[in-house]
């Protein structure tokens, strides 16, 4: 037996229709994960573009956790010309089989609030019972959601008064 300590991913791919615009090669990918005790990682992305010496995109992540079922993680995240924000979800084991969950991803260029959610989860041997409040951009919703381990899930999600996607499958 052995503990994965790290990854990393590098990929590049040639495409032969992008000769006539003298650009066949993708932007270099490079993904890094590094796992150097139980309970911490960090994750890292990005996307570089050899043509233009720029990094279209880039995502950073640390991830702590601890035997009780308590776990936080935070992220970066970066795409040119389109967003960059912060991102994080806490997730707090109340009992034993009950934990309380939350969410918050704020854009960092207008220093608004782009979503954010909490709720509960209860957890039994084969079932989990997840209800939730999510609020993105003002599209405020009410969920409620049972997993069946292995099958999938069924919930819906209420907006206002209004249900939508009942019976979604997960």
């Amino acid at each position: 037996a052995y503990k994965t300590f790290g990854r990393l991913k590098l990929e590049q791919s040639y495409d032969f229709n992008e000769l006539v615009k003298n650009r066949p090669l993708s932007p270099i990918f490079i993904e890094l994960d590094f796992l150097p005790v139980n309970y911490f990682s960090l994750q890292g992305d990005a996307e570089w573009c050899t043509y233009d010496n720029l990094f279209l995109s880039h995502n950073v992540a640390m991830r702590l956790a601890d035997n009780r079922g308590d776990r936080l993680f935070l992220e970066h995240r970066y795409t040119r010309d389109d967003l960059e924000t912060f991102y994080g979800d806490l997730t707090v084991s109340i009992y034993d089989r009950l934990s309380m969950f939350g969410k918050y991803e704020r854009d960092i260029e207008d220093g608004e609030g782009v979503e954010y959610g909490f709720g509960f989860l209860y957890m039994a041997q084969c079932w989990s019972v997840d209800i939730g409040y999510y609020n993105e951009e003002g599209d405020r919703k009410y969920a409620f959601m049972i997993n069946l381990y292995g099958l999938g899930g069924l919930g819906s999600g209420f907006v206002g008064q209004r249900v939508e996607n009942p019976f979604e499958y997960h």
